[in-house]
């Protein structure tokens, strides 16, 4: 029940963020569909046309043929409307000639937006006419929301590497210092204890030679008295 509840959610965003559709459109004839978009809102079309030639429609895209686009705002959701309002106003007027292509629009505020498709005769080959075609478009939105929250969560995500990056360094430098501090007292103590070396050899080498001057000197006359030497 879950599985078929979390498939329903994720074919609902689908729905809600792209849209497929495709028409037939005949020649000077306007078609047109109404978008209820949201603020903030880009709209991609990725378009294609095919022409209709001896009874069925060509497997590839045409380019004998010119499609106008004409974008309409109708009416204005958000407050109440003014003069400066836009309603009706035509937004977006371009002739797409390519057979495909994408066309994207911006829409900056909510409200409804007509956008119409006229079939015409291409202006390379005005001598082919194409009475009708099919037009395929597929519609997408990306939300500037949507990018602003990836925009903040990836300074979010900048910001915490770069404050344990700093963390790091502190935590090296400390340690650095800590054994610069133990190989100083390392090297104290090691001269220490060789100048203490150095002196007991030196104490115990002139208490040897005293010795032995001293038995030398001492001992001479004992050895004269017994008549050793």
């Amino acid at each position: 029940m879950s599985c078929q509840v979390l498939l329903f959610v994720l074919c609902t965003l689908l729905v809600n963020t792209a849209t497929c559709l495709w028409t037939k459109l005949d020649i000077w004839k306007k078609r047109c569909f109404i978008e209820d978009v949201a603020e903030n809102t880009m709209i991609s079309f990725d378009w294609e046309l095919y022409a209709y030639k001896n009874q069925a429609y060509e497997p590839k895209p045409t380019t004998d043929a010119t499609l106008e686009l004409l974008i309409h705002r109708l009416r204005q959701e958000d407050g109440p409307m003014d003069g400066k309002d836009n309603e009706g106003a035509l937004q977006r007027k371009q002739y797409l000639k390519t057979g495909k292509g994408v066309m994207k629009f911006f829409a900056e505020s909510h409200g409804q937006y007509q956008l119409c498709f006229v079939l015409q005769k291409s202006e390379k080959n005005p001598g082919t006419i194409i009475n009708q075609a099919k037009f395929v478009v597929d519609i997408t939105r990306e939300y500037q929301d949507d990018e602003d929250e990836m925009i903040e969560s990836t300074r979010d995500a900048i910001f915490t590497y770069l404050q344990r990056g700093v963390r790091r360094a502190k935590q090296v430098k400390m340690e650095q210092r800590h054994y610069k501090h133990r190989e100083e007292q390392f090297r104290a103590i090691s001269f220490l204890t060789s100048t203490r070396v150095l002196l007991y050899g030196a104490i115990t080498a002139v208490s040897v030679v005293s010795c032995g001057c001293f038995l030398m000197i001492n001992m001479k006359s004992f050895f004269i008295a017994k008549k050793l030497v």
